[in-house]
């Protein structure tokens, strides 16, 4: 699990107010539900064009020792890439491409920023970048991706939602706003 430094970001946090099924018992993301006991358990804070979150990895997200996994910087970048489109254009998305540049290593146990930020949005794709930085704000790791608005269709087929959990995230879907 991570543990979280004492300052947080400024920005307002996000909560089940901002993210649909946060708060529902069956929702365990990996990367930002607080009731998954062995997820990042992530909190974001947004303002207006960036989303940040202050981190710390602990053992059991290292690769080498010492060095936290590749494959968690890249969950971490896109998650909070992931939810700043959700929070800015209220659309809940699939990553539909996701590339990650390695500078340097993640230190286990060393405070990580990640400041994600949208590039561009269309109809059918939102693009995104994130940083993340290290203590001394060096660039660790940089991501970009690229996210398409998840159809009704598509989440009845993916999501295994009861029917007042689909009624909670519809508003966050494509094709259901009044034109």
């Amino acid at each position: 699990m991570t543990a979280r430094p004492a300052d947080d970001p400024p920005g307002r946090e996000l909560s089940a107010d901002t993210i649909p099924l946060l708060d529902s018992a069956g929702f365990r993301c990996f990367a930002c539900s607080p009731r998954h006991e062995h997820g990042l358990r992530l909190r974001m804070w947004h303002l207006p064009g960036t989303l940040t979150s202050i981190t710390r990895f602990d053992a059991d997200f290292a690769s080498y020792p010492g060095v936290v996994h590749g494959g968690v910087i890249a969950t971490v970048a896109d998650e909070l890439m992931a939810n700043l489109v959700l929070v800015e254009h209220e659309r809940l998305t699939f990553t539909t491409a996701l590339r990650v540049r390695y500078l340097r290593p993640v230190e286990v146990g060393a405070t990580c920023r990640i400041v994600a930020r949208i590039t561009s949005a269309g109809e059918t794709t939102v693009s995104a970048e994130a940083d993340v930085l290290a203590e001394d704000g060096a660039t660790n790791a940089l991501a970009t991706a690229s996210y398409q608005p998840i159809r009704p269709a598509q989440a009845r087929a993916a999501f295994t939602l009861g029917p007042d959990d689909h009624d909670r995230v519809r508003p966050f879907l494509a094709d259901t706003r009044p034109a």
